[in-house]
C-alpha cells in the first residue's frame, strides 16, 4: 500500500500502476475476509441443519483473541490462512444429510457471494479504476474451489479432511 501511495504521489499522470497496487492490496485483504465468510457459511448451514455450532476458529499460529459469542467459542489466530467451524447434532435422524449440508455451507457461501457481487457490478466499467468487485470475487472463488479439493490438513495435531474430502466420505462411505 505504501508503494501504491508513493506511486500516486510521484506519478500523478499515470494512475494505472497505483490502481493495480491498491487492487492487489484489497485482493489480499479480501482473501482473509473470504475465509471468515467461508466459516460463517459452515455455521449458518449447521444451524439450518438443526446443529449447534460449538467453536469457530480462524487462522493458525499465535492466538490473538478468544471469546464467547451467542454461546459459540470464537478463537482468532495471527495468520488467517484457514479456519474451522465445529458443530454437533443432537438429533441423529438423517445425520448424514445434516453433515452434508453443514459441510457444504462454506463453499456454497463463497460461490453465492462471488456470484452476487458479479451480478451487482455486471457491466460496470472499471478500466483505470480500483476494482473492488474483482478483488472480492476472485478470492471467494479460490477459497470455494480450494475447499472442494479432497485432502487432509493438520489442525492442532489432528488430520482434518477438507470439505471436498468430507463430502466424498459422506457420500461414498457407509
Amino acid at each position: 500500500l505504501l508503494i501504491a501511495v508513493s506511486l500516486k504521489f510521484f506519478d500523478r499522470e499515470n494512475s494505472y500502476l497505483f490502481n493495480t497496487f491498491v487492487t492487489l492490496f484489497f485482493l489480499l485483504a479480501f482473501s482473509k475476509l473470504c475465509i471468515a465468510l467461508h466459516e460463517l457459511g459452515h455455521a449458518l448451514f449447521a444451524t439450518m441443519a438443526c446443529g449447534r455450532v460449538r467453536r469457530f476458529v480462524l487462522g493458525e499460529g499465535t492466538e490473538i483473541v478468544r471469546f464467547r459469542w451467542l454461546g459459540v467459542l470464537v478463537i482468532i489466530h495471527s495468520k488467517i490462512t484457514s479456519g474451522h467451524t465445529y458443530a454437533s447434532f443432537e438429533n441423529k435422524l438423517h445425520l448424514k444429510w445434516k453433515q452434508l449440508l453443514y459441510t457444504s455451507g462454506g463453499f456454497v457461501t463463497n460461490f453465492f457471494l462471488a456470484g452476487l457481487v458479479a451480478l451487482l457490478f455486471e457491466g460496470k466499467e472499471t478500466a483505470g479504476y480500483i476494482d473492488l468487485s474483482i478483488a472480492f470475487i476472485v478470492p471467494n472463488i479460490f477459497v470455494g474451489i480450494f475447499a472442494l479439493l479432497p485432502y487432509k490438513h493438520n489442525r492442532m495435531g489432528y488430520q482434518i479432511p477438507s470439505d471436498g474430502l468430507r463430502i466424498f466420505m459422506l457420500l461414498f462411505n457407509k
